[in-house]
């Protein structure tokens, strides 16, 4: 997804491939969080969302963190029992976004990194 950052009008991409199915949900993910009309701004002129570098920085990020624990899941999903991994990933529930995945990333090597 291209953005414009506000202060310093460069073009940016944010970009988040899901792991598992290897499609872009850049879209769904910031969608789903009510982002849109809140930090990011439609431009018609330009056709593309316009973002605070603050909040661009914010999203790159959380968009980061959450491939990573993506490719942790899918990785332990090989090994482990679904229903043991899904368990686990279910306590960080609460937590806030930022937070998310770095907490279901802490919490999955707690209970699986080391096992055999």
């Amino acid at each position: 997804m291209k953005v414009k950052i506000e202060e310093l009008g460069d073009i940016e991409e944010l970009t988040y491939i899901d792991a598992r199915s290897g499609v872009d949900c850049t879209m769904d993910f910031i969608g789903n969080t009510g982002a849109f009309g809140r930090e990011f701004q439609w431009d018609d002129k330009e056709e593309v969302y316009v973002i605070s570098v603050e909040d661009y920085n914010w999203w790159f990020y959380v968009i980061t963190e959450q491939e990573e624990m993506d490719e942790l899941v899918v990785q332990l999903l090989k090994v482990y029992d679904t229903d043991e991994v899904y368990k686990v990933i279910e306590q960080s529930t609460g937590v806030d976004l930022k937070f998310y995945a770095i907490d279901v990333i802490n919490n999955l090597y707690d209970k699986f990194v080391g096992k055999s």
